[in-house]
């Protein structure tokens, strides 16, 4: 039994949430409109360092479609796929993968002037999309009742939901 390489994990997870959120953005109509960014967003943070900005490669997804460019123009994305996230320390405050995960798509997010928003998914559990809770409002519209919110932590800003829950009872406003 062999064991899968984290990389090639993660890169396969960051092509799938592409091709649901271009399937969500485009009415189930188009699959190509997001794609992974250059080295995972890493191109990104390697400019930074050397003072150069690279807003269009901030976050694991950038547009290749004009249909996109909205959504990405607004929220930093981030994937993340491990074994064990630690979602119970998350939940009750305790060390956990997800609060690390936040604060780097808050970092990354903040350094382009984008909204922050992290997919990730532990082994053989739903994936769970987090949103800043102060504004994830103003940019998206309810088009179903049937949506729960999972989780809300006011003292570190986020809003926890299934993300395949919200993406058929939500639509970007862009």
């Amino acid at each position: 039994m062999g064991h899968k390489n984290p990389k090639t994990k993660g890169g396969a997870f960051e092509r799938e949430v592409a091709k649901k959120l271009s399937l969500w953005l485009s009415d189930g109509q188009r699959a190509d409109l997001l794609w992974r960014s250059a080295m995972s967003g890493g191109r990104h943070t390697f400019a930074l360092k050397s003072g150069l900005m690279h807003k269009a490669q901030a976050g694991d997804l950038s547009s290749i479609d004009a249909r996109s460019q909205q959504f990405i123009d607004t929220f930093c994305v981030e994937c993340k796929f491990y074994k064990d996230i630690n979602i119970k320390s998350f939940l009750f405050g305790g060390k956990s993968g997800v609060m690390s995960f936040w604060e780097q798509v808050k970092r990354d997010a903040g350094s382009v002037n984008k909204r922050p928003l992290l997919i990730v998914k532990q082994n053989f559990q739903p994936e769970l999309i987090c949103f800043d809770c102060l504004d994830w409002r103003a940019y998206f519209e309810q088009t179903s009742k049937s949506v729960n919110l999972l989780a809300y932590f006011p003292w570190i800003r986020v809003s926890v939901f299934s993300f395949d829950e919200f993406l058929q009872g939500f639509r970007f406003k862009g």
